[in-house]
């Protein structure tokens, strides 16, 4: 089985505070939003929540970009990332009303990737698949690795309540995490 995923052993709990608190301050928690994928600043970040900055301090990783992604919806599209060796893998958070919800893994048809770019600059490729076929997915319960080289989406499980996770890329690639 291919790697899709592993949930660290990490109290997170300081981390989803402080990044809650971020989110509410920048108008992520209550505000119309108008990307689901939201690049952010890592070094205000870090600054606003020190427990995440120490968190990679001593796990030996230096923060490369930073995102939040928010859901509302029944779930998200089904996509790959955008392929960047650095970011082939990515460690996640839970910040917001994650419990009720999956993130997914799928096999997808070769050539039904398209590859978009938001207005606000992010590319990714969606998945054109018809009939994607689901492999594994979990809870963002902890923080987790994920390869985000695999077609993957959200799914809400409680639509209307909306969900805030935190993507980070780091260096190194913690993809050898997951093999």
């Amino acid at each position: 089985m291919k790697p899709y995923y592993l949930e660290l052993d990490w109290d997170s709990s300081q981390i989803q505070a402080e990044t809650y608190d971020y989110c509410r301050q920048v108008g992520f928690v209550d505000s119309e939003i108008k990307h689901q994928f939201i690049p952010v600043d890592p070094k205000g970040l870090l600054a606003a929540a020190p427990a995440l900055a120490e968190f990679f301090n001593l796990a030996g990783y230096r923060v490369i970009s930073t995102s939040f992604y928010i859901l509302e919806d029944l779930q998200g599209n089904l996509h790959v990332d955008r392929y960047d060796y650095l970011k082939m893998a990515r460690i996640n958070f839970p910040v917001l009303n994650c419990s009720n919800t999956v993130t997914e893994f799928y096999k997808i048809r070769k050539g039904s990737l398209k590859y978009h770019i938001q207005d606000n600059g992010v590319t990714y490729y969606s998945c054109e698949d018809p009939k994607p076929k689901f492999v594994t997915g979990f809870t963002l319960n902890k923080p987790t690795v994920i390869n985000v080289l695999e077609p993957h989406r959200v799914r809400v499980i409680n639509p209307g309540i909306r969900r805030i996770s935190l993507t980070v890329a780091v260096d190194p690639n913690p993809v050898d995490l997951l093999f």
